[in-house]
């Protein structure tokens, strides 16, 4: 149970930092919302007192001077009317409720939150790692040279998808929810249009093109050290036939496509 209500107050907390928009009061006020939530309280008044929302057993350890905090910015929970897919309330006596209280009303905890802000998501990081592992699997050893030229197939993919988003050239073709067994709670999954990829044909045709020029055998490079060599073909020459242009910097405004 414990680890359940974790994953749950873990997918919270992120959608607290998005609404806070870096105010660090209502931040700390969106998280603690979780709890009268979890026992079926949705709706206070400015000024009440979280022990006047949810009551904390007397055996759980609180920070020092936790029992005093009090909800002023915050008057309700942060999300729509409830339907039937929604957990049931639990018993604020619940054991696991409570030592997950007694873990986030920590000082150290609660000192952290203010130094919390927000766009510092590791979302998209994760998402290229994602396209990434199509190049370079975890499972295969690569040479220091290989590993390199694979990170760049994989940049060249999550760059084309991240391009396409911000073009808006990614229409959404289907959207439903579906139960996420880690987060114990249903969410909205959202697909999108695939993206064309034009690279990887230039790629492949130049490098037969370089392969019938050099004939029959294995090719022998100069770079007798195994590093990258100099080639004559920039990023900008593998986007020209294409209608995309390439962009040193981008944000990362969505998920890959699947």
């Amino acid at each position: 149970m414990l680890r359940d209500l974790k994953r749950r107050l873990f997918t919270h907390v992120w959608k607290a930092l998005d609404l806070a928009n870096g105010d660090s009061v209502h931040f700390k006020e969106l998280i603690f919302s979780f709890f009268p939530h979890v026992v079926g309280v949705h709706e206070w008044e400015a000024g009440t007192k979280f022990s006047e929302l949810f009551e904390i057993a007397p055996t759980t350890t609180i920070g020092r001077g936790f029992r005093m905090f009090r909800f002023t910015t915050v008057t309700d929970c942060p999300h729509d009317v409830l339907d039937e897919n929604a957990a049931d309330p639990l018993e604020a006596d619940d054991l696991a409720l409570q030592q997950l209280l007694g873990l986030v009303s920590k000082t150290t905890f609660l000192n952290d939150i203010i130094k919390v802000k927000g766009k510092c998501a590791t979302s998209a990081l994760e998402a290229y790692h994602s396209a990434r592992l199509r190049y370079a699997p975890k499972r295969k050893f690569f040479t220091k040279k290989g590993a390199k030229i694979k990170s760049m197939l994989a940049i060249l993919h999550w760059n084309t998808i991240q391009m396409a988003e911000l073009d808006g050239n990614r229409r959404v073709m289907i959207q439903y929810q579906s139960y996420s067994k880690p987060r114990g709670e249903h969410r909205i999954i959202t697909r999108k249009s695939t993206v064309e990829h034009p690279w990887k044909r230039i790629i492949v045709t130049r490098a037969m093109e370089q392969k019938r020029r050099y004939g029959p055998g294995v090719p022998i490079f100069a770079d007798e050290d195994g590093e990258e060599m100099d080639i004559d073909v920039s990023i900008e020459d593998l986007f020209a036939d294409s209608d995309t242009e390439v962009s040193s910097e981008s944000e990362s405004p969505s998920l890959l496509d699947d």
